[in-house]
């Protein structure tokens, strides 16, 4: 009897060994090698010159061992179409289709392999879809499992995606990590919101809070050079500039570079940045003063029932230069430079604040999302009327504290004149 136990114990320990290997076994079975799969990098969205159709580029990394000279050619499937063009490290290919899973799936015939989105940076979309509603072309982004969450999102400025897409980079073998890299550095001037595609629609989806994502233009630079025509001119780059504000998820309008950091004041994400004063020693010469740290306090109010919010800012930072030959010793002269420099932050902020509730009407800076938690009963009456009615005239007090610490090396000019 012990014995037949043991035999049993023994088929048992086998057979549901069996079974854990061959469910291992069966949970790759749809598992694609790398050289398999064509790796994206860089993604533009833009409207199709096909009627009723949307336009997706890929930037595709080439593989290092066999790197293709060009492509091109009709893509299949659903009237979707598509060409491409190559150079260097990257493949850069164009297909249409009805929907962006038709788009994405015409490209197919062009590559020869299924794309692979694990090591997207960029998501760009052109500004003339997403004034008509963002969320439809990122939705393949959020249900596709193998889409990355930390990819950048971008919104074209009065170009296309596509040319984004084929500007040349001369620092990088792979193009689109020149606008990766410029959204990474950021902090240098805090002119510039970096947003991922996790951050825009959870603040998308957030009560009292609408999305934003930085804007991305062509600029010529450089030195004339021959066209494909003959003709000479300047060839041309991508650089991220400005802030696109959503209302819901149709963009709203823009941001320029004052207005982005007077918003990143507010929502405390200014790390560092470089501000310009006139002297007060000598009005004709400049200061430039450095931000090391910053610092925000975002408090909702009711008063007499009514909403209002009170922001307070602190700021410490350091004297970067100065044109003139005023001794930083001097106490006044310090102070001085604390206030001019209030000043400026102050007025950034304002200027954020007229262009979003006056012209633009939307709470980006989450005030909404603020009363929510503070004021659960008094928000469930403003919710539904909060971006007409109450965010374009909410009372909004702002109070700046800026702080100098260190001249540098030296108290004085840096020449003797």
């Amino acid at each position: 009897m012990k014995m037949q136990l043991q035999r049993i114990c023994t088929f048992s320990y086998i057979g549901t060994l069996m079974i854990l290997l061959g469910l291992l076994a069966t949970g790759c079975w749809s598992a694609r090698e790398l050289n398999e799969r064509a790796l994206v990098v860089g993604v533009g969205i833009d409207p199709s010159e096909l009627p009723g159709q949307i336009a997706f580029t890929f930037q595709i990394l080439k593989p290092a061992a066999a790197a293709p000279k060009g492509g091109g050619g009709a893509a299949g499937g659903g009237g979707g179409g598509g060409g491409g063009e190559g150079e260097g490290a990257v493949w850069v290919v164009s297909a249409s289709g009805y929907t962006p899973f038709e788009a994405i799936r015409s490209v197919t015939p062009l590559t020869g392999r299924k794309l692979f989105w694990g090591h997207v940076k960029v998501i760009i979309v052109n500004e003339v879809l997403a004034r008509n509603g963002i969320t439809r072309v990122l939705d393949y982004f959020i249900r596709n499992q193998e889409s990355r969450r930390l990819s950048w999102i971008l919104i074209a400025r009065g170009c296309q995606a596509k040319d984004i897409l084929a500007a040349r980079s001369e620092l990088e073998k792979i193009p689109i990590q020149t606008v990766s890299d410029q959204l990474k550095h950021y902090r240098a001037t805090s002119t510039i919101v970096p947003v991922n595609l996790h951050r825009f629609m959870s603040d998308l989806a957030a009560p009292g809070r609408f999305p934003v994502a930085p804007g991305i233009e062509m600029v010529a630079g450089g030195e004339k050079g021959k066209s494909k025509e003959g003709a000479k001119e300047k060839p041309k780059y991508a650089r991220v500039a400005g802030t696109a504000v959503f209302s819901g998820d149709r963009l709203a309008g823009w941001l320029d570079a004052r207005e982005t950091r007077g918003f990143l004041w507010i929502i405390g994400q200014v790390e560092r940045s470089i501000l310009v004063v006139r002297s007060p020693g000598d009005e004709r010469e400049r200061v430039g003063l450095e931000t090391i740290r910053a610092k925000s306090k975002v408090k909702p109010e009711i008063r007499r029932s009514r909403p209002a919010v009170a922001i307070e800012i602190t700021e410490e930072g350091n004297i970067g230069d100065e044109t003139g030959r005023t001794n930083l010793t001097d106490l006044a002269y310090f102070r001085s430079l604390e206030q001019r420099k209030a000043t400026i932050i102050q007025n950034e902020v304002l200027a954020a604040l007229d262009k979003t509730q006056k012209q633009l009407r939307s709470d980006i800076f989450g005030f909404g999302l603020a009363f929510s938690r503070k004021f659960p009963k008094e928000w469930k009456h403003m919710e539904s009327h909060w971006p007409d009615q109450f965010f374009p005239d909410l009372p909004v007090k702002v109070k700046v504290h800026a702080r100098l610490r260190e001249t540098g090396v030296t108290t004085g000019p840096a020449l003797i004149r």
